[in-house]
């Protein structure tokens, strides 16, 4: 078994520096791209333009697609890397797969950049850091599109329900304040 260490002090060659460059520039192009989608999205969700959702699902579709390729470059790029360098965290007896997988966080990414040529590690350096930030946009704008989209199901089987004759939970309040759960059915005429 190898023993378990960050990155041993190898430095990482020019040209596959320059590959970490582009592919750490290019997933951050792919991201800031499905963060405008998202953005998009949002605007249609709001506006309930579900024929314009149909077009930009497909967008974000092929924007997904272009980052797993990208991912998947990194990781061949973190394999030839590892070759030399040994990792905390991964032993000898790993399958490859697991061990590219393994290599792609933060303080990997970060000790690799470390490792670089002088020239080019405050690109990289500057180039992560704003692939880290536009990553952290696209979880929030996901998030609000998850959310919009969870309130408008719940608007919808509220209707969907009212129209059945079957009333959700309604709150009714009591002369004190204190809610009061009411369940009853009734038809939509006598609502």
């Amino acid at each position: 078994m190898a023993s378990h260490s960050s990155f041993k002090s190898v430095h990482v060659p020019p040209q596959q520096a320059e590959i970490l460059l582009g592919i750490l520039s290019d997933n951050k192009t792919h991201v800031l791209n499905l963060n405008r989608l998202l953005q998009i999205e949002r605007a249609h969700l709001e506006k309930r333009e579900r024929e314009k959702l149909t077009h930009l699902l497909e967008e974000k579709a092929q924007c997904l697609h272009q980052i797993g390729q990208t991912e998947q470059r990194l990781e061949r790029l973190l394999m030839k890397l590892s070759n030399n360098l040994t990792t905390r965290n991964i032993s000898a007896s790993q399958p490859s797969s697991t061990t590219a997988r393994t290599l792609i966080d933060a303080h990997s990414i970060e000790s690799i950049i470390t490792q670089c040529p002088e020239q080019y590690k405050h690109n990289l350096h500057l180039t992560w850091e704003q692939l880290k930030e536009a990553l952290h946009e696209c979880q929030f704008l996901n998030s609000i599109n998850g959310q919009i989209i969870h309130k408008s199901k719940a608007n919808i089987d509220t209707i969907l329900a009212m129209m059945r004759g079957h009333s959700t939970h309604t709150n009714l309040y009591h002369a004190d304040g204190h809610k009061e759960h009411c369940t009853e059915q009734r038809t939509l005429a006598k609502a």
